[in-house]
């Protein structure tokens, strides 16, 4: 578990934890909406290889919604590399990556 004190969560591993589920759970929900748009994932993108992947995502980001890749981006610069690799642990930051997450979600999830 994890708090804050201050402007800062206290708990870094949990922190990293956190920020790289969230980015994870973002490539699945991304992966999905690229098959559905008819982009197939190559084979050599793999999830265990996030941080070389990033050009596939990028690219196909690119074509689909401007938007949505510089979502992408943030997230990926805050979330991943941030506070997942870095272990950055300021609670303004990191809970602004995990609102472009939701963002990102929500604006591609089908609507039933």
């Amino acid at each position: 578990k994890t708090h804050v004190k201050g402007n800062y969560y206290v708990g870094k591993s949990c922190v990293k934890s956190a920020c790289r589920l969230a980015y994870e759970g973002l490539i699945v929900a991304l992966d999905a909406y690229f098959r559905v748009n008819g982009i197939p994932k190559p084979n050599h993108v793999h999830k265990k290889f996030m941080y070389g992947n990033e050009e596939y995502y990028e690219d196909n980001l690119a074509k689909l919604d401007a938007d949505l890749l510089d979502a992408h981006n943030f997230i990926w610069n805050i979330l991943y590399f941030s506070g997942y690799y870095d272990g950055t642990m300021d609670e303004l930051l990191i809970n602004r990556g995990f609102q472009e997450v939701n963002y990102i979600i929500n604006k591609i999830k089908p609507i039933h």
